[in-house]
């Protein structure tokens, strides 16, 4: 749902039983100038007050299966529809259930949970009132407690004129448009559906055939991937990997003995000449380094007390005078007392500003809504009346 609370359960009294329509008439009866919640259910109809009374009518209607028959049931709350104060689930659904047994069908629904999950979030996965409430029974009292809820969400994102003007009123033209249809040629359709079904296995066999690669799936992306394209991409790659691979072996053999006779040579050298001469350099090296390490830790040391010295007298005399200015300095400057009052009295005008303009938008906006809403009215009435 579209607030991060969600709806909560209501409170209710326990469930009223019937299993014979005199009882449920007199249910409905007591209540019939209270706004009702109805949810039909495989096995049962349910009811709902927002006081709390709720009843439920278990269908049956024969020997196997005691309760009431599915056809009386749907008579008895037939005419709590046609007060226009009915509450339901998907009221479309409803609507085609009413036609479907003959029955006189409403003008109007009080609410519809459905079109109001959808108002407040258009991109939910499904609209059914067990993935919108995954914790609540399928039951009259979740329509209830769910239409309390949206009431509330739907008046504070000002929306309630489009549930109750657009919403309600388009979904009985939705099924007045789904329970006319429209005509199709059935026979043309048949006769199409074979001439593609043959087609579609004539081109199948000759893309097999060319593959060579026996049967396989064409509708796997995978397999129809690794045929046209692993399979022989591999081996071509493979045959000119191999190609190259000779074409290079020669070469590269007669490069690899040359290289070892010059290394052979190049090791002979170096034992004779550059051993010796390599250990005389390295003990002058090492005394060089010594010495030269040696200098360079005096000069650290020495560079390092003068540093100190001059850091320490410049510190004590920027520490002496700005003491000396803090001290002498008010609690707070005249120029942050001017900044601050400039500041406050621009803040104000700009303020006044924005509301000025922010009205004005207002106003346009709204006489611009009220065109809309005409007109999408006006278009509504015409579907309605086609």
């Amino acid at each position: 749902m579209n607030s991060e609370a969600g709806p909560k359960m209501m409170e209710f009294q326990a469930w009223e039983e019937f299993d014979r329509p005199e009882g449920l008439r007199e249910w409905i009866q007591a209540r019939e100038n209270q706004e009702i919640c109805v949810h039909v259910g495989e096995s049962q109809v349910t009811l709902a007050v927002p006081g709390g009374d709720r009843a439920r009518a278990v269908l049956g209607g024969d020997l196997l299966t005691p309760g009431m028959d599915p056809s009386e049931a749907m008579e008895l709350i037939a005419p709590v529809m046609q007060r226009g104060k009915c509450v339901v689930h998907d009221g479309k659904r409803m609507l085609h259930r009413l036609d479907q047994m003959k029955l006189a069908l409403p003008e109007a629904f009080g609410w519809d949970t459905m079109l109001g999950a959808y108002l407040l979030n258009p991109q939910e996965k499904s609209y059914r009132l067990k993935a919108l409430c995954p914790d609540w029974e399928e039951d009259a009292a979740a329509v209830c407690s769910l239409w309390i809820w949206q009431k509330e969400q739907i008046r504070a994102e000002g929306m309630e004129r489009l549930m109750r003007e657009v919403e309600l009123p388009l979904s009985f033209t939705l099924f007045r448009m789904e329970r006319e249809g429209f005509a199709v040629d059935s026979e043309y359709l048949r006769e199409l559906g074979k001439e593609y079904t043959l087609e579609i296995a004539q081109r199948r066999k000759e893309v097999i055939d060319a593959c060579g690669q026996g049967e396989f799936n064409l509708n796997s992306t995978q397999q129809l991937g690794e045929v046209l394209f692993d399979r022989f991409e591999k081996k071509l790659y493979d045959l000119q990997l191999t190609r190259t691979v000779s074409m290079q072996t020669g070469p590269q053999i007669r490069m690899v003995q040359n290289s070892d006779n010059l290394m052979a040579e190049k090791i002979q050298s170096m034992i004779v000449n550059t051993i010796p001469l390599w250990k005389n350099q390295m003990v002058i090296a090492i005394g060089i380094e010594h010495a030269t390490q040696a200098a360079k830790a005096q000069r650290e040391v020495s560079e390092a007390t003068n540093e100190l010295l001059k850091k320490n007298a410049d510190a004590l005399k920027i520490a002496t005078v700005e003491a000396a200015k803090e001290s002498e300095r008010g609690i707070v400057d005249i120029e942050t007392l001017r900044h601050t009052n400039e500041t406050l009295i621009t803040t104000l005008d700009e303020v006044m500003t924005i509301q000025s303009e922010g009205k004005e938008k207002r106003v346009a906006a709204e006489q611009e809504l009220t065109e809309i809403e005409a007109q999408l009215k006006e278009k509504l009435l015409e579907a309605a009346k086609k």
